[in-house]
């Protein structure tokens, strides 16, 4: 804080010292060493003067003081200011959190009876199921056991592609064909049961695959460059968007 000032330690100033007249009679002699004036009793002689207790230099002190307490204070708000930027990048940054992995789960049980649509190739008609949605494509017949010279599933893929298909949780033995977009039988394939090894196509634009009880095609000697057709027309009319 600013100093107090003390006001007992300023001592008043004697006027300078003027030669003057001696004011005795003019038949005394007159001394040199007598012409200043004793200090009046109370005075301070020049030479008890305290140099550091002059009045303006306070008001000097104050204002320096008052700087320095401005300074302190920018100093502190800086301080506050980038602390938490400081502490900020000290931290360490923690790795993005990575979601489990979870293994696919299959299907544990056979499907429902799905819907039906006829169909044909040459003489023979069918009643199939029509495997339309993911899960529907996914399931297939596993689980399903006691499977008849009438059943069949038809299984309308999303796109062309080399056909992949395998016997995962199927306890029967079936046969498959593989079918392109405009509804010609391309391949006919034998599919063991419970066999996790896929029977992939040798085309690449199979759209449709038949699936029937094991060795219907032979047995009702529908071969591979037939046509299969639908109620409604051809595969590509009933199932494609034009």
């Amino acid at each position: 804080m600013p100093a107090r000032i003390n006001t007992s330690a300023h001592a008043r100033l004697p006027l300078s010292p003027t030669p003057r007249r001696d004011q005795r009679g003019a038949g005394e002699g007159f001394d040199p060493a007598r012409r200043l004036r004793a200090p009046e009793s109370g005075r301070a002689p020049l030479a008890t003067l305290d140099e550091s207790a002059r009045p303006d230099e306070p008001k000097v002190e104050i204002r320096r003081d008052l700087r320095q307490t401005r300074l302190v204070k920018w100093i502190q708000l800086l301080v506050l200011c980038l602390a938490p930027v400081v502490f900020a990048g000290c931290q360490k940054a923690e790795p993005p959190s990575v979601p489990p992995v979870t293994e696919h789960q299959y299907p544990t049980q056979a499907q429902p009876h799905l819907t039906t649509m006829k169909i044909y190739l040459g003489a023979e008609t069918l009643d199939a199921e029509l495997a339309l949605s993911p899960i529907q494509q996914e399931t297939g017949m596993m689980f399903r056991t006691n499977i008849l010279d009438t059943d069949s599933m038809l299984f309308v893929l999303p796109f062309p592609q080399h056909a992949d298909f395998w016997m995962l949780h199927c306890p029967e033995s079936i046969s498959a064909a593989y079918i392109t977009p405009e509804g010609i039988i391309a391949e006919i394939h034998h599919l063991e049961k419970n066999d996790t090894n896929g029977v992939v196509a040798a085309a690449a634009n199979i759209q449709f695959v038949l699936e029937t009880s094991d060795g219907w095609f032979d047995r009702h000697h529908v071969t591979v460059g037939m046509g299969v057709k639908t109620e409604r027309g051809s595969l590509a009319e009933t199932f494609l968007p034009h």
